[in-house]
């Protein structure tokens, strides 16, 4: 019996094995496809690895990572019904970029004991990058551009990258400026800036990022490539997972493009130079101003001298720290340096500010020596100062305190023999006539000094609301020649009229940023540089505080005269000029 059954097991098994045998020699069928007939490198697309079969294991998609860089992995189903029949699918889609070009080979991948067959796909050669309009077909390009090809040592370079597109992008991202050759310091000019350009009868949008960095090291310096990734098409890519719109209108592709690279020769510091510390720039201002205008010493009393350095194109941390040197009946404190930069588009204006009181311990004549600062003007290639002259002044002794003198007795008059009685109603007559006189006089000079009182505080009140008048009305701007202003500005300003200087102001401010809507001294401060910004609040404090103090306008012309200057400069440095509208 046990025999029998045995022998039913046996061909059971044999059945059994003959029906699965087919599966477990041939396994599910996997097929493999792209998404795309033409392929270069760094641009993206798609590889499906399809079954309508059951597979008993997820697939492992390591190998392909030799040859491609797997940027996404997503999975679909679907099912068909053809003739009466369901056919159900399901599909592994993979977001890959290859790594070079020619026939690369795509290798089987497992799922389980099931495999897909291998494949080979051919990966045409990347587009040459070149700042021309060569990669346009594409829909976006990049291109690299320094303001100089042969910088100092530790100079400052404007670097430009620009990214032109004709196309839409959902999501992009951009690696960082790199270097080869020496250490670089590297720090970006705000944020990017975009408007709209013609090249070639194509409409561009152009988005502008600007950088500056220092080479630390002479020689051969080489801005590599930056490289630009993105995602191109899929207005909603939501809209196509979920529903698997079978239409194609969402689907989207990673596009990987590179700018063209710099090559920089890098100067070493020029013999001719012999200052103490090495200050490329394109400008160097160096400025003093005293807490007292005229200043005038007095043994024991504080005097504030503020010194300025300001640089275009060198941090304010790299500027020299100004010092003053020991005198003998002179001390001297200094108070820790203020260090700001201003970062525009141009490059960074660097400014240092020190401040040192300065007390006299005895009276006489001192000479401050002269403060020079020795610079390398980049734009000219030569060697340049900054310079104060000596400051020669006299110190007076102080002032006296207050003390009490006992008179010196005088000898007394010899007696007069006493007058007659009939003089003495005259005596009477001529000591009363004194009191009378003073008292008219008394009186008569308060009516006179009340009235010289009313007036002035009638002027003054007057005077006040006439400057705020100013202040608050809205100028009129009409069209004016900007030398006439400037002009009329400088004699008022030396002229020391602060309310005639601060209308001239705001005419000038009009006439220089024109997209201002009738400025006012707000206005203008935030756009000048700090010497100028200071002299305007000492302006708008002498007119308008509670206690007008004397103003003293010199300074400000010199602020106007360094604005005007530092600007100028910029903008020749400015390759581009004028931007067009931002878009």
């Amino acid at each position: 019996m046990v025999k029998w059954l045995q022998q039913i097991l046996a061909g059971l098994g044999i059945i059994f094995s003959l029906l699965i045998a087919p599966s477990l020699l041939h396994g599910a069928e996997i097929k493999v496809s792209s998404d795309r007939t033409k392929v270069v490198v760094n641009e993206s697309f798609e590889l499906t690895f399809e079954t309508s079969e059951e597979v008993d294991g997820e697939p492992d998609f390591s190998p392909l990572k030799r040859d491609f860089e797997i940027l996404g992995q997503k999975q679909s189903s679907s099912y068909r019904y053809i003739n009466g029949s369901g056919h159900r699918s399901k599909s592994w889609i993979l977001t890959v970029m290859a790594r070079r070009s020619g026939r690369v080979p795509v290798p089987a991948i497992k799922f389980g004991s099931s495999s897909s067959k291998a494949a080979a796909i051919v990966i045409g050669k990347e587009r040459a990058a070149t700042n021309s309009t060569n990669s346009a077909d594409s829909g976006i390009f990049l291109t690299l551009e320094t303001d100089t090809t042969s910088p100092y040592i530790q100079a400052q370079v404007v670097l430009t990258l620009k990214i032109f597109r004709s196309i839409a992008i959902n999501s992009a991202s951009m690696t960082n400026p790199t270097f080869s050759g020496g250490d670089v310091i590297v720090e970006k000019l705000g944020e990017g800036r975009q408007y709209n350009t013609q090249k070639d009868g194509l409409t561009y949008i152009v988005e502008e990022h600007r950088y500056t960095f220092f080479p630390q090291k002479s020689g051969k310096l080489i801005v590599n490539p930056i490289q630009l990734t993105a995602q191109i098409g899929g207005r909603n890519q939501a809209f196509s997972n979920l529903f698997n719109d079978p239409f194609g209108r969402n689907k989207s592709s990673i596009k990987r493009v590179k700018s063209n690279a710099i090559t920089l020769q890098v100067k070493p510091i020029p013999d001719s130079f012999h200052g103490k510390r090495w200050l490329p720039a394109h400008e160097l201002i160096l400025t003093e101003k005293w807490s007292q205008n005229p200043v005038q010493f007095k043994v024991g009393e504080p005097i504030t001298r503020t010194l300025t350095l300001m640089s275009d194109g060198i941090p304010a941390k790299q500027l020299p720290k100004l010092n003053s040197q020991k005198m003998d009946g002179l001390k001297q404190y200094a108070d820790q340096p203020e260090a700001t930069d201003q970062v525009e588009l141009s490059g960074i204006v660097g400014v240092l500010q020190q401040k040192n009181a300065i007390i006299p311990t005895a009276q006489g004549n001192y000479t401050l020596p002269a403060v020079i600062i020795p610079w390398w003007d980049v734009d000219e290639d030569r060697l340049k100062t900054a310079k104060l002259p000596e400051v020669t002044f006299r110190v007076a002794p102080a002032a006296k305190t207050a003390q009490t003198i006992t008179p010196t007795p005088q000898p007394k008059p010899p007696s007069l023999p006493a007058p007659a009685l009939d003089t003495a109603p005259t005596a009477t007559a001529i000591h009363s006539e004194k009191p009378i006189f003073s008292q008219l006089f008394f009186w008569l000079t308060l009516l006179f000094g009340s009235g010289w009182l009313i007036t002035a505080i009638a002027w003054w009140f007057s005077n006040k609301r006439l400057h705020t008048k100013q202040a608050d009305s809205d100028y009129k701007i009409e069209p004016n020649n900007i030398k006439k202003i400037l002009k009329d500005l400088k004699s008022s300003s030396i002229g020391n009229k602060p309310g005639e200087s601060r209308r001239l102001l705001l005419l000038w401010g009009a006439e220089q940023w024109p997209e201002l809507n009738s400025p006012g001294v707000a206005d203008i401060r935030s756009r000048v540089l700090p010497p100028l910004q200071e002299e305007l609040d000492k302006l708008e404090k002498a007119l308008f505080a509670k206690e007008p103090s004397p103003w003293q306008g010199e300074l400000l012309w010199q602020g106007v005269e360094q604005q005007i200057k530092s600007a100028k400069k910029r903008a020749t440095r400015d390759e581009q000029g004028e931007l067009s509208p931002l878009y």
